[in-house]
């Protein structure tokens, strides 16, 4: 069984890319804890899978990718997880 990774929101603030992305992401995971949960969420919580996050991001931003390898990270995991103060992350198999 695939492992899935849950994020949802904490509070925000470095680099003016990596500000503006961190700001954004912030954004779409206040805006998704306070509707109700999709149906494609399967997990009892108010955040996002990734695969689910990087589609609201590019759906919000005009098909823009998040840009975690242009700021220096290897995957998106570790650029998410420099945001501690923004996201939590939970990782369930």
């Amino acid at each position: 069984m695939a492992s899935a990774v849950t994020v949802s929101a904490t509070s925000v603030s470095s680099p003016p890319v990596y500000d503006v992305v961190k700001v954004r992401i912030q954004h779409l995971l206040s805006t998704h804890s306070h509707s109700p949960p999709s149906s494609t969420n399967n997990n009892n919580t108010n955040g996002l899978t990734l695969t689910e996050l990087c589609r609201e991001y590019e759906h919000r931003y005009d098909n823009e990718h998040l840009p975690y390898q242009e700021l220096g990270y290897e995957t998106l995991t570790r650029f998410l997880s420099s945001m501690k103060d923004v996201v939590r992350m939970d990782f369930t198999e």
